[in-house]
């Protein structure tokens, strides 16, 4: 690993676990066994650091993921999995929105790549289940690709208007999405480890 990718991964360890606020530079300086100085000549800024940290860390969200989705037999199984794992991530949330109360505008280039990349996927999902039979055909997709990304999104800041287990709310998008095939797999499959 190079020393940047180093810092990169330490930092991110420490806004993970400390938040961004607490996290000095001097204090990944130290963490890392370097001087701020070279810290600094790797990324000209705090808000650079941050900003590859978060980047990094999203792409390994991404990852794991893909690699949670790559189990699922179909796909309404694979966006019930996604969803259910997304869950589990609470500090990620939390690091997310501290970064939008002190870097706005970094926020919301992160939140929006983000957006747009989950956007394109489930666009491409939904055509699969299409494809696959477990998914209207006659839908508008791309209307249903904004509002289920909409509502992936939206849940975990929306929590007191969501019922107390935001997967039950899920598995009533997908059922009302899902051909009779499609209500049968999530009957038999998805209703059973709720």
């Amino acid at each position: 690993m190079d020393t940047k990718s180093y810092v990169m991964e330490e930092a991110a360890k420490l806004f993970y676990e400390n938040g961004i606020k607490a996290v000095r530079m001097d204090d990944i300086a130290v963490h890392c066994s370097m001087s701020k100085r070279t810290i600094y000549e790797l990324f000209e800024s705090r808000e650079r650091l941050l900003e590859s940290c978060t980047e990094m860390m999203m792409g390994k969200l991404g990852k794991m993921y893909q690699e949670i989705a790559s189990k699922a037999q179909n796909v309404l199984e694979e966006f019930w999995l996604v969803f259910s794992a997304s869950f589990d991530k609470p500090k990620i949330g939390r690091l997310l929105s501290e970064l939008d109360k002190l870097y706005p505008a970094l926020a919301k280039r992160v939140s929006e790549k983000h957006y747009y990349d989950t956007l394109d996927l489930n666009h491409t999902k939904l055509r699969v289940g299409v494809n696959e039979g477990l998914i209207l055909p006659e839908l508008d997709l791309n209307y249903f690709a904004v509002t289920f990304t909409n509502h992936i999104f939206g849940l975990p800041a929306a929590e007191k208007y969501v019922p107390s287990d935001p997967r039950k709310a899920i598995i009533i998008y997908l059922r009302g999405m899902a051909t009779d095939k499609g209500r049968e797999f999530i009957d038999k499959q998805l209703l059973k480890i709720e």
